[in-house]
């Protein structure tokens, strides 16, 4: 199976090298380009945080951003403050850096739904919230935790944006031999950024034999209203739910 991947650089790579230990084709395509926020920008507000304040990662991206600012004193600080990861992908991003996440939502809703249903978070009256994510986002998040009592704010610790330098005619080239059958968006903004890149006519007939893999029904229904697709729906956005419903188109 030819496997279209979208996520950024680093991440497609490693996802690349497991779809081919499973035998699979990757394709790999990256339609986010993923860039820190400098460290300068962050470190006044990294000094402005206290020990009761909860920090809330919205991507592995969003802890890598924050981390790397930060010195080995600054990260020992996170220990003692209340860390929340929105998914699977996140909290190992935490433990990479020797961190652990105080509250995650459940396995299957692993995004700002299943994070706002966990009971640490039902009454916030009082508490500082800290938002680590990138330089936009839906709000919902936000304006819910405001809703319980919670003083929210954002911390843009990196940027989205569309790579340079891609090579869209080689996708263009593997889309029309048919080379690809399947193609995963771990997020809107991928499905977006891919189709801008080949266009969107061209996008409805090129994926139309592709088999869209998403993470969650926000995405795909964000993309069904645009695009009669064949979308799959994972568990979640990790590697482990999208190797998994990979492995039952082929099954």
């Amino acid at each position: 199976m030819g496997v279209l991947i979208t996520r950024p650089l680093a991440q497609a790579i490693v996802f690349a090298r497991k779809v081919e230990a499973l035998g699979g084709a990757a394709h790999v395509f990256p339609s986010l380009e993923i860039t820190f926020t400098p460290k300068t920008n962050l470190q006044p507000l990294i000094n402005a945080f206290q020990a009761d304040d909860t920090l809330i990662f919205i991507s592995q991206n969003a802890v890598q951003a924050l981390c790397v600012a930060m010195d080995e004193a600054q990260l020992k600080n996170l220990t003692m403050m209340r860390l929340v990861a929105v998914g699977q992908r996140t909290s190992e991003a935490l433990q990479a850096f020797g961190l652990n996440a105080n509250i995650t939502p459940p396995n299957q809703a692993q995004n700002t739904e299943g994070l706002l249903q966990h009971a640490a978070l039902q009454h916030c009256q009082g508490q500082r919230l800290f938002i680590i994510r990138a330089q936009s986002g839906r709000g919902t998040l936000r304006s819910e935790l405001i809703k319980r009592g919670a003083e929210v704010e954002y911390i843009t610790a990196y940027h989205r944006g569309l790579p340079e330098n891609i090579d869209t005619d080689k996708l263009i080239k593997a889309l029309l031999k048919g080379k690809i059958q399947a193609a995963l968006f771990t997020s809107h903004d991928a499905f977006k950024h891919t189709v801008s890149l080949l266009g969107k006519n061209a996008a409805a007939v090129l994926l139309q034999d592709v088999k869209i893999i998403v993470p969650s029904q926000r995405v795909a229904d964000a993309i069904g209203e645009q695009f009669s697709l064949d979308i799959l729906l994972a568990e979640n956005a990790s590697d482990q739910a999208m190797l998994a419903v990979l492995n039952d188109t082929v099954s």
